[in-house]
């Protein structure tokens, strides 16, 4: 299961990870929320241990995707990550 928040072009993404964690706390099996403005995707990982990350685990600008995200490309993962993580809640 995945949960998805999005908002509007112009609203930014800083309080959406927040509001999705709160969403997810009720889906025990949801492994991934994303948040979305509707071209940055910001994809967050729940682990058993420790919850939701509170870093995005992935990220993907549809207008300029690159390999990890640039605001912290040693931790992030980039485009390819997010889809990867995308297409493994959809196929199950």
């Amino acid at each position: 299961m995945l949960i998805l928040e999005s908002k509007d072009f112009a609203t930014g993404l800083d309080y959406a990870p927040e509001q999705v964690r709160r969403y997810a706390q009720d889906f025990g099996s949801c492994r991934v929320v994303v948040v979305s403005n509707g071209y940055c995707y910001k994809a967050y990982l729940r682990s058993p241990e420790n919850g939701f990350s509170s870093n995005p685990s992935a990220y993907l600008n549809i207008m300029r995707p690159r390999d990890r995200y640039p605001l912290d490309p040693e931790n992030v993962g980039g485009a390819l990550d997010l889809l990867r993580w995308l297409l493994r809640q959809s196929l199950r």
